[in-house]
């Protein structure tokens, strides 16, 4: 009893010792280098995904092996404590700092006229004057903007503006292509250069030809350039997941569920939060690696807590993107998780690029995964493009399909800022606007009757139906009338008044207009459920909130044709 008792102290010490070799060498390797991945094995799906909850993990860096999940973990200075401070074994991947293991296939281009065969990666350098030899050559197509003018490692965070420029065509529907958002992702990086040269050296193609007559194209390659060259603007062998400060960008967005969308102090974020914005931005998607999949909101909850309004769009959308692609790639390629899922379901993840921009800004982001080898060899990259290509064309028109229309103010006809509240299936986070100076609004949406009502504060309220058949667009403008103005098709919107909001125990509403007729009064949460309707023709009710929940709300007051929908926050 005694020999076994030593032997278990020996094996402790001996582990023990090795732990705490193996963290001594991570603090030292933090030092000298952006982060370094550590490989570490849990028990359980719930264990990964606290884990996940914790660190900056890739989903696809999960491995399934023998009833355990090894799990890949990127490490930098901000967080290395932290996972120190969790005890539990890792083993460190050193092939992640060892960029000599990696450069032979990672061909570098240092020169323009090296990128002709698209299988090498350029150099900073070249990726800059790319760029600009795009603009100088296509000046009637193309134009690069800047999203963040100086990083800080002193690159410049860029997009291509492609389209036609010169149509005098205010507010099309805006679309943006990111890629490599975690810097050693780099795919992505080289194909979205690709779409740009395609784009401006095709235009007789008719889906090209369909894109720059009806959409802004924005296309951004190097979402994260302080991680794709950390050290060295020549090479991408050293490229890392994080931004310089550490931050892993797509875990660091804004977290979802608040009322309001949280402050972030991470320039790389902010400054493509205030580009979306300023551009009009209504759909997009961002390019990874490490996985082969198409993946839809959200990320932050599964479909059983959470579904998007949109999701049955997603589906549809994500679906042609991947039944494209497989008649031009192997059968082995692009079937993750199915080839198209919810993020969620995969597994749940905060702070996500994707979440951020469909709850807060209302556009439609999705992430794309397109290698399975996040430091695809350059030779490969041909072939990616020919998988990829004609999906990634045809998912930029999707911005253009559903229903659109100008809408303005019946008397003056000058265009509105307004919102479009798609009836008994928006909420806050998929609702549209109308944008100024044009009063255009754009509604991507999936086939089917729709009820669909136009607002603006100082204006009636206005109902129609809507029909909308697959891959088409409906046109549909509307004229609102201004409060002051009598009108008998939407006379009920300026009588009713809502107070207090926010409010912590009830809700009074008040109908000034005069009617007794019978009023449908409904509240719906942010997720589209019923939660409290009643029926009567009183002027004024109170309607009680002690058993709902804070959070935003939606209250629908129907009246015969008519229907009024105001906004209210429960604290």
């Amino acid at each position: 009893m005694k020999k076994i008792s030593l032997f278990i102290l020996i094996l402790f010490v001996i582990n023990s010792l090795f732990a705490q070799s193996e963290t001594k060498e991570l603090i030292e390797i933090i030092k000298t280098n952006p982060g370094v991945y550590v490989d570490v094995v849990v028990n359980s799906k719930p264990e990964v995904q606290k884990l996940i909850n914790d660190c900056s993990i890739e989903r696809w860096d999960v491995k399934n092996s023998n009833e355990k999940f090894i799990v890949k973990i990127w490490i930098t200075q901000l967080d290395v404590q932290k996972f120190i401070d969790k005890n539990i074994p890792f083993s460190i991947d050193w092939e992640s700092i060892d960029s000599e293991l990696l450069s032979p296939t990672l061909t570098m281009a240092t020169t323009v006229a090296q990128m002709a065969s698209w299988n090498r990666y350029p150099t900073y350098s070249v990726y800059l004057q790319m760029l600009s030899d795009f603009q100088t050559n296509f000046p009637d197509y193309c134009r690069i903007d800047t999203i963040l003018s100086n990083t800080t490692k002193n690159h410049k965070i860029l997009a291509a503006k492609i389209g036609n420029l010169n149509d005098n065509i205010q507010n099309k529907p805006a679309f943006l292509y990111s890629s490599s958002m975690h810097g050693d992702e780099i795919c992505g990086y080289v194909l979205m250069l690709r779409l740009i040269d395609y784009m401006l050296n095709n235009q007789s193609d008719p889906i090209v030809s369909a894109i720059l007559n009806s959409v802004d194209l924005y296309i951004c390659p190097l979402e994260n350039p302080d991680g794709t060259f950390p050290t060295n603007n020549n090479s991408v062998s050293g490229s890392v997941r994080s931004n310089a400060a550490g931050y892993d960008l797509n875990r660091n967005y804004p977290e979802v569920n608040q009322s309001q969308m949280p402050t972030t102090n991470i320039a790389e974020i902010n400054a493509m939060l205030q580009f979306i914005q300023q551009k009009s931005i209504i759909m997009a998607a961002n390019f990874h690696g490490g996985a082969e999949l198409y993946n839809y909101a959200w990320d932050y909850w599964t479909t059983a807590q959470l579904q998007h309004p949109d999701r049955l769009w997603w589906i549809e959308i994500g679906d042609k993107f991947y039944d494209t692609l497989r008649n031009y790639s192997p059968s082995t390629y692009f079937n993750d998780e199915g080839g198209v899922t919810n993020g969620g379901d995969w597994y749940v993840v905060d702070g996500s690029k994707l979440d951020c921009l469909n709850y807060y800004i209302q556009c439609r982001d999705v992430t794309i995964e397109i290698s399975s080898v996040k430091k695809t060899p350059a030779a490969n990259l041909p072939n990616y493009w020919d998988y990829l290509y004609r999906s990634l064309l045809h998912y930029v028109y999707e911005s253009a399909l559903g229903f659109s229309g100008v809408i303005t103010d019946s008397i003056t006809n000058q265009p509105l800022e307004a919102l479009v509240f798609v009836t008994s299936h928006d909420n806050n986070q998929s609702c549209v606007y109308s944008f100024l100076p044009s009063g255009k609004y754009h509604r991507p949406i999936k086939s089917g009757a729709y009820s669909v009502t136009y607002s603006a504060p100082g204006y009636h309220s206005k109902t129609l139906p809507i029909t909308i058949f697959s891959d088409s667009l409906i046109i549909q403008n509307v004229e609102l009338v201004p409060t002051n103005h009598a009108v008998n098709e939407s006379f009920l919107d300026p009588y009713i008044t809502l107070f207090p909001n926010p409010s912590s125990n009830f809700i009074i509403v008040d109908d000034h207009s005069g009617t007794t007729a019978l009023k449908v009064y409904t509240i719906f949460d942010i997720k589209g459920n019923k939660i409290y309707e009643s029926t009567n023709s009183e002027a004024t009710i109170t309607i009680p909130l002690n058993n709902i929940k804070s959070g935003i709300y939606f209250l629908t007051l129907k009246i015969e044709n008519q229907l009024v929908v105001r906004k209210f926050v429960k604290k």
